[in-house]
């Protein structure tokens, strides 16, 4: 059983409620069991979840695949991470990779508040502000750029808007890659995402989390992909247990 399925399984007599609150119409709770703590936001769907003896570690699968996109970039140095939460990202490349540069936004200033008091952030790591506005305001442009974005637990209206992909493809290196988690209740959702990101990336690739509902989704940004290149890496993706799919890929060489 995983450890995902264990927490689900446990009840609320079974762990500790250390902070429960209704803002904005959205229920943020924190709980705990014995050295995990977990924030679930809109309902029972933890948004954040961290071991207390191990912080910086990776302890949900859809954010383990989004790691796969560090394969997909020659040395990124620069990542934008649109919906921080609880910070988990943040804290990973605080310990693994403290040399990379990291811009964290975050649109709910309580959950901003929550990181600091339960998950081991400094709320000076974030700039509150939502994905879709800072992206039209920012003019700073990124290696790697992290998508991880809901409203009560379902994928905002900005998804499936052309300009945010515009502007998403706009703040992105070339060379760069996108990792994008997606929890889209139809095939018909997903598509109306890939859609317009197709128009401004030149490759998309996909991976479904087992056990899961989520997808996660990647965009390369690059004049042209060499083939051998980009067979060796998604090879090396593919040893860490992650298959990845090519769904659509503009431009070839090699």
């Amino acid at each position: 059983m995983s450890l995902l399925e264990t927490i689900n399984e446990l009840g609320t007599e079974k762990t500790e409620l250390l902070y429960s609150e209704e803002v904005n119409g959205e229920q943020l709770t924190v709980r705990q069991y014995q050295n995990y703590r977990w924030l679930s936001v809109g309902g029972e769907m933890i948004q954040s979840l961290m071991d207390l003896e191990q912080p910086a570690q990776l302890l949900l699968p859809n954010l383990v695949a989004m790691l796969a996109v560090l394969e997909l970039v020659d040395r990124p140095v620069t990542l934008l991470n649109l919906g921080a939460g609880g910070g988990a990202m943040e804290r990973y490349f605080r310990q693994v990779q403290p040399d990379m540069t990291i811009t964290s936004i975050e649109s709910n200033e309580k959950i901003i508040k929550l990181a600091e008091r339960f998950f081991d952030m400094n709320p000076e790591v974030f700039i509150l502000d939502s994905a879709e506005h800072f992206l039209s305001v920012s003019e700073q442009s990124y290696d790697i750029i992290l998508v991880d974005i809901y409203s009560d637990e379902r994928q905002p209206a900005c998804l499936y808007e052309p300009g945010f992909h515009k502007s998403l493809a706009a703040a992105l290196n070339m060379g760069g890659a996108i990792a994008m988690n997606l929890l889209p209740h139809t095939e018909e959702e997903l598509l109306r995402v890939l859609r317009p990101l197709n128009e401004y990336v030149s490759c998309l690739l996909l991976y479904m989390v087992p056990n899961h509902d989520n997808v996660i989704v990647y965009a390369l940004k690059q004049d042209s992909v060499d083939q051998e290149v980009f067979g060796r890496r998604l090879e090396k993706i593919s040893e860490q247990g992650l298959e990845l799919q090519v769904i659509a890929q503009a431009h070839q060489s090699g």
